[in-house]
Parts: C-alpha cells; structure tokens; sequence
C-alpha cells in the first residue's frame, strides 16, 4: 500500500471532520482518520520489519 495515498486520506479525513456540520459526519470522518492511522502504522511496522530481515 503506498504511504503516500494513506497519509493524503487521512488528511482528507481530517479537514472533513473539522467541516462537518452535524456529529455524526464528524464521528464517521474521524473514524476514517482513525483506521487510516492505524493502516499507516501497519505499513510502517511491515516496512521495518522487512528491512531488518533483508539484512539478516
């Protein structure tokens, strides 16, 4: 997964929860915001991981 698609998503997710005009809008962007942080650090994690082992 390209970290680059991951963080522009995430800072997408961001500003349309700062615009949303009702809670729930807000609740379910930040949501997004949220798993795609988690993805983000997955990607990151896997990435260490990977390289530690192509050096092993």
């Amino acid at each position: 997964m390209d970290l680059n698609y991951l963080f522009a998503r995430h800072q997408v997710s961001l500003m349309k929860a700062s615009a949303a005009l009702c809670g729930e809008a807000r609740a379910a962007h930040l949501g997004l915001a949220r798993l795609y942080a988690e993805r983000i650090d997955d990607v990151r994690n896997g990435m260490r991981g990977a390289g530690r082992s192509v050096f092993l």
